[in-house]
């Protein structure tokens, strides 16, 4: 979260001044979160494997405060309305160990038969799930864009 704060003691017009620079401030960082996680969704979906599509879909804002932007994979709902996230989101960005799926997931997925999915299911089994790192490759362009933005509007304040 980012702490703005303004203290000036002295003139009256400088005060005001000030006053109205910190407003001013304040709106546009919150435009800045914005314009960066809206980059950061786009981005998130373009780096986010595709197999089915399904998980590069559900990327948005999943969490909007003042000061604060989450943007990631979103899936179902939760009971206050918030979007939870996909549940194999962290294993695609970490990597999985083999293991054995469920077959009834695998079919529905990969919309394949049971015979078919017991083939998937089998060569997972055998094999570690590589790491594809989507979410943290964006996160790293964002900061960076979040850090570069801000560091010119300061400029533009303080000049």
């Amino acid at each position: 979260m980012y702490n703005v704060k303004f203290s000036v003691i002295g003139d009256k017009q400088l005060i005001s001044g000030m006053k109205r620079l910190k407003n001013d401030f304040g709106i546009g960082v919150e435009e800045v979160l914005d314009a960066v996680a809206e980059r950061a969704v786009g981005e998130m979906k373009h780096q986010a494997p595709k197999m089915t599509h399904e998980l590069a879909d559900s990327i948005d804002v999943i969490e909007k405060k003042k000061g604060m932007r989450a943007v990631g994979p979103g899936g179902s709902t939760g009971t206050g309305g918030q979007p939870l996230p996909k549940a194999y989101a962290y294993w695609v960005e970490k990597g999985s160990k083999a293991h054995w799926p469920n077959i009834s997931d695998i079919a529905r997925r990969f919309a394949v038969d049971k015979s078919e999915a017991f083939l998937i299911a089998r060569s997972i089994s055998r094999k570690r799930g590589k790491a594809q790192k989507f979410a943290e490759t964006t996160m790293i362009m964002s900061r960076n864009l979040f850090k570069n933005t801000i560091g010119r509007m300061m400029a533009l304040l303080f000049r």
